[in-house]
């Protein structure tokens, strides 16, 4: 389930820590619901384990995936499970019932950027009260495999992958997030010498703007967090060079979600004289929401 994107206050309105005591993210009310996950911290693919206190009857508890952009927020419904307490209205104190969410496998890592943000919040709905009045936040931890490839097909974005007429990039070995690194190599094509070329690398953040009218087809808005530039040499002898460049920490992992994005961008360009400029572009994934 899929709420559609809106202007709203940002994700950080939700309380740190792993208790919510029935905070309404909306009207900013309470009520005797309390949201506790046994750890603030999960990696995806295990079982988090909590409670709610106080839920009169059966409780739908929710793990929703908020992606919080320039142009709005949008919650995305990851995984769900039901707790069921014993707690009536005469009772003295208010009834324990746990709960067990698996947090699925393809979950994607909770990041922030310099304008967005993902991450992860337990929602406990209510029965017949509707969804999104008792939250708790939760850190979600993934680990990715580095790939080209995209596992999920979206009309609505191009991602480079695109070679050269007379070169094309292969990559080696990536860990595209803060503090790792990208490796490959430049491969020629055809007899010619290519000489000096400029291999550049840079991090974006991207999220999906706002339509300027109902039906206008999806737009995408980016800030460049970070660039480099390495310089390589083909010569006559061998056909390809290879390349490394060192990722400072504190950028976010590759990231593909609904409506923001973090993306390393290779672009491996040859200037030639008198002839448009070659450009060879790639673009190393990590991690893609469903």
């Amino acid at each position: 389930m899929i709420e559609q994107l809106r202007p709203t206050r940002s994700a950080q309105s939700l309380k740190a820590g792993r208790e919510s005591r029935g905070r309404d993210s909306d009207n900013d009310t309470f009520d005797p619901v309390v949201v506790r996950a046994g750890r603030d911290r999960v990696s995806a693919g295990q079982t988090l384990v909590g409670e709610l206190l106080g839920a009169p009857g059966p409780v739908t508890v929710d793990l929703v995936r908020i992606e919080q952009t320039p142009s709005g927020r949008r919650l995305h419904s990851c995984q769900q499970a039901t707790a069921v307490s014993a707690w009536s209205a005469t009772d003295t104190n208010p009834a324990r019932a746990k709960f067990e969410l698996e947090v699925p496998d393809d979950a994607v890592p909770s990041a922030r950027g310099a304008q967005c943000s993902l991450s992860y919040a337990l929602r406990a709905c209510l029965q017949g009260a509707g969804p999104g009045r008792h939250w708790a936040a939760v850190e979600v931890i993934a680990r990715g495999q580095a790939h080209v490839e995209r596992r999920f097909q979206r009309f609505d974005r191009f991602l480079a992958g695109v070679p050269a007429r007379s070169f094309h990039i292969e990559l080696n070995d990536a860990r595209p997030v803060g503090g790792g690194y990208i490796a490959g190599r430049v491969h020629q094509h055809g007899p010619r010498p290519l000489g000096t070329m400029a291999v550049t690398v840079r991090c974006t953040e991207a999220w999906r703007s706002l339509p300027p009218w109902t039906g206008a087809p999806p737009d995408w808005d980016e800030n460049v967090l970070w660039t480099a530039n390495v310089p390589i040499q083909l010569d006559d002898d061998r056909r390809w060079a290879p390349f490394r460049c060192e990722i400072p920490a504190g950028l976010p992992a590759a990231t593909e979600a609904l409506t923001v994005a973090w993306r390393y961008e290779l672009v491996v360009s040859r200037r030639i004289r008198h002839w448009p400029d070659q450009h060879a572009t790639l673009t190393p994934l990590l991690f893609e929401a469903a």
